[in-house]
């Protein structure tokens, strides 16, 4: 059964658009609508979607979350997209009014980083700031490696700023750590560290390739200072400017 229905809060700008497949709930004395079953909430250009969804009309917020399968695999994890920013994420709740969530347990695709966190907030600005979380570039979801942060700013289409961070290859932490992190997270030219590559050599061991910093000077000349590292010793060190006139 797919059932589809709109409600308008008092202080909403617009419609809240919600639909489930299995069944949908009303409470209406508490003022909530319970939506079972790959459930959708949409608010201008916010969308909700889970395989449980507790929308809240009366303090205008919805909490979403996945739900076990016969075998207790957990599925229908819910997804949060907004202006062509997706987020993955074990249970959210939103404010459609104050436009800010709580999100626990995020993964999402920032450029050509991946972000996951333990407990995020996101504010009205679109400014998202996490604890317990790591900066990787591997697209898996238990990525091969990645920065280890305690703390974490994303700011969308700019950059991404971190605390103290390390680098882990699987569950292996490695020397290469930082004070804090500034990681670009732009389309186009932005300054910022340059996440190494994972790998390994029979003859040099494992090693981090690529890594270092890119820095545009102006609208023709940039400098990338990278380096390599391997296990068994050997390292590298590179230096490259380029220019260009159109």
């Amino acid at each position: 059964m797919c059932m589809v229905s709109d409600a308008a809060a008092q202080k909403l700008d617009g419609p809240v658009h919600y639909a489930a497949r299995d069944s949908i709930r009303y409470d209406l004395q508490g003022q909530t609508v319970y939506l079972f079953g790959a459930a959708t909430v949409n608010y201008g250009d916010v969308e909700l979607s889970a395989d449980r969804i507790v929308l809240d009309m009366k303090n205008e917020e919805a909490q979403a979350n996945g739900a076990p399968d016969s075998t207790g695999t957990v599925v229908g994890k819910p997804a949060f997209v907004q202006e062509g920013h997706s987020i993955e994420a074990d249970s959210i709740r939103y404010n459609f009014r104050t436009k800010q969530g709580l999100i626990r347990e995020v993964r999402t695709q920032e450029q050509e980083s991946w972000v996951h966190a333990g407990l995020s907030k996101r504010h009205a600005n679109g400014e998202v700031h996490s604890r317990f979380g790591m900066l990787t570039t591997c697209d898996r979801p238990n990525p091969h490696y990645h920065f280890r942060v305690g703390r974490m700013m994303v700011f969308p289409d700019d950059k991404i700023i971190t605390g103290p961070a390390y680098m882990k290859v699987g569950k292996i932490p490695t020397p290469l750590a930082l004070p804090f992190g500034m990681f670009p997270n732009k389309k186009g030219g932005s300054s910022g560290v340059l996440i190494p590559t994972w790998g390994s050599n029979q003859e040099l061991g494992y090693f981090l390739l690529n890594g270092g910093y890119y820095l545009p000077i102006n609208d023709h000349v940039d400098v990338q200072l990278t380096g390599d590292i391997y296990s068994k010793g050997s390292w590298a060190l590179r230096g490259v400017s380029r220019y260009r006139s159109r």
